[in-house]
């Protein structure tokens, strides 16, 4: 679980920052803990706020993390290969089927958002992507 918020600002410009990002601290402990992870062969999956990908030619900018081509290169070579996230409060599913190990960022509708849907994951153990 992420937190790729922004708080820095919120008060002096009197609203919250939308945008978000995994600042560097952040970044470094996510690579010592997907190091470890791969050491004892365990999978990552990855839970946060903005997503990872781009879901829409036109949502974009504010919802997809700031510095995605940084983190997307880290969870590449950690091999991670699902995100889950939101922000845009839509489902929808896409991928960077272009590359080998293939990472899947989900993102998930709102509450705030009607009609309710939910999706079901069904994660098989023991089965690498």
């Amino acid at each position: 679980m992420l937190d790729t918020n922004k708080y820095k600002d919120n008060i002096s410009v009197g609203i919250p920052a939308v945008d978000g990002l995994i600042k560097q601290g952040t970044y470094d402990w996510i690579q010592k803990c997907l190091e470890s992870a791969k050491e004892n062969g365990s999978e990552v999956i990855v839970v946060m706020h903005h997503n990872i990908m781009d879901h829409s030619e036109v949502i974009r900018d504010g919802y997809t993390l700031n510095n995605h081509g940084q983190v997307s290169i880290l969870f590449k070579e950690y091999q991670v290969h699902l995100v889950l996230s939101g922000h845009i409060h839509i489902q929808d599913i896409c991928s960077d089927q272009k590359e080998i190990n293939t990472m899947y960022d989900i993102a998930s509708g709102a509450l705030s958002v009607y009609p309710h849907h939910y999706g079901i994951l069904n994660i098989p153990f023991g089965i690498t992507a």
